[in-house]
């Protein structure tokens, strides 16, 4: 009987953790080498942004959502990670059935271009991050995690689009960020917040591979 208890100690001293959000720490070094790529979408139209966008190249382009534009898009501001510079931007491609629009600004950097990750590599509890504006609250620094990856039916705007469900990063003014998997890789852009309820944090994430095809789409 003693052998028996003393096997069952060992095996359970020796099984690998399950993936969950205890296990699935993020580190300052992948958000720090991140955060300079994050822009905030603002306007001499309004007193405080509008959403929250990347920049994807070297030649400053920037993804965000296309709803973020509404009552501005012509006369686009973003403002870089510093919560100083500004600067123009003008829209260069949308897509209004995914919701995404790409916008040109005269902003030349040395950043990385960010990865993007697929569906097969993450899954439901996996720790993710973001930088937005909650609320107005320009450069915040939020993290949640994974609930769902296959969210259908939720929105009758945007009935074609297989979202990711997070929960803890998706406010008012966060539309439109990246949200990035703590190993750096973006899973996605936040479109919205789901429920009546604006501060419940449960968010609906466009994937990936929806982005690719919004990107390589001519």
């Amino acid at each position: 009987m003693i052998k028996i208890y003393f096997l069952a100690i060992l095996f359970l001293l020796c099984k690998k953790p399950d993936s969950s959000i205890q296990t699935n720490k993020i580190n300052f070094e992948t958000i720090n080498s991140l955060k300079n790529n994050v822009v905030y979408i603002s306007s001499p139209k309004v007193d405080r942004p509008n959403g929250t966008g990347i920049i994807i190249d070297k030649q400053g382009t920037v993804l965000t959502c296309y709803h973020v534009l509404s009552g501005i898009d012509d006369s686009i501001e973003i403002i870089l990670e510093d919560l100083k510079t500004t600067k123009k931007a003008t829209i260069i491609k949308k897509e209004e059935l995914f919701d995404l629009v790409l916008l040109k600004t005269d902003f030349k950097n040395d950043l990385k271009p960010p990865q993007w990750a697929s569906l097969e590599e993450f899954e439901i509890s996996d720790r993710v991050f973001m930088f937005g504006t909650p609320y107005g609250l320009k450069g915040s620094y939020l993290e949640g995690y994974i609930v769902a990856t296959d969210r259908v039916d939720t929105s009758l705007q945007f009935p074609k689009i297989p979202f990711i469900q997070t929960q803890g990063v998706s406010f008012p003014g966060n539309s439109g960020g990246a949200v990035f998997h703590s190993s750096g890789k973006i899973i996605g852009i936040n479109q919205s917040t789901f429920g009546f309820s604006t501060g419940n944090g449960i968010g609906l994430t466009i994937p990936t591979g929806f982005v690719k095809v919004f990107l390589e789409k001519n």
